[in-house]
């Protein structure tokens, strides 16, 4: 499954100033991490992700924290308290098909 949309927050002295949710406009895998990059992108909170989407990212200089669950405003303000892990361990490694693992 393609991500459809990704949360985007502007940080400002470790606090939340805004957050906007951007539709990636269908745009597949390979594409994302320019995007990411390109909306100014600095660090990825997110479930799971493949070695290419890593590979990508890494590439892109975004720091990843991969396993994520719950509610993504919640998983930001563990990440500015200094509570998040950072984990950019590929959680998925299968080639996709119709299933529910995604970047």
């Amino acid at each position: 499954m393609e991500s459809q949309a990704f949360k985007v927050y502007t940080i400002d002295h470790g606090a939340i100033q805004s957050a906007e949710v951007k539709d990636t406009e269908g745009q597949g895998h390979g594409a994302l991490a320019g995007m990411l990059k390109d909306w100014g992108v600095d660090t990825l909170l997110c479930g799971g992700m493949g070695m290419g989407a890593q590979n990508a990212l890494t590439a892109a200089g975004i720091d990843i924290y991969a396993g994520c669950t719950g509610a993504a405003d919640d998983a930001v303000r563990a990440l500015l308290a200094g509570e998040l892990t950072q984990n950019d361990t590929p959680t998925c490694d299968h080639h996709h098909g119709v299933n529910t693992c995604h970047a």
